[in-house]
């Protein structure tokens, strides 16, 4: 998946659900199951998915206790395996609601595929 379409998910889910955004997410994380061992650290920047997707999604993973986060200056740093559990649930919903894009939607289908 490639980082413009990580941070399209992120900033339409955001916009599309608005306060309940963080709600979501904390929904998310609730059945996140982690795999033993550390992933690699990957970066959500602020510029690129918003400043409202970005705090809300701080937020949601400040309040859960699934995963150490890293917020930096600008960007959130999180591990790989999470944002990708993150962004397939995002993706999911937005699909479901009729509001996902063509290459959201082109996706989820080619990975239902195994392409």
């Amino acid at each position: 998946m490639s980082d413009v379409l990580k941070n399209e998910i992120i900033a339409r889910a955001a916009l599309v659900y608005g306060t309940g955004f963080a709600q979501m997410i904390h929904s998310v994380l609730l059945t996140y199951r982690r795999r033993p061992g550390f992933g690699d650290l990957v970066r959500v920047y602020e510029c690129s998915v918003g400043g409202s997707a970005c705090l809300m999604l701080t937020q949601a993973l400040d309040a859960s206790s699934v995963e150490k986060f890293y917020p930096s200056p600008g960007c959130l740093q999180i591990r790989e395996q999470l944002l990708w559990y993150i962004l397939r649930r995002l993706q999911e919903a937005l699909i479901l609601e009729g509001q996902a894009s063509g290459a959201m939607r082109d996706l989820s289908f080619g990975g239902d595929l195994g392409l």
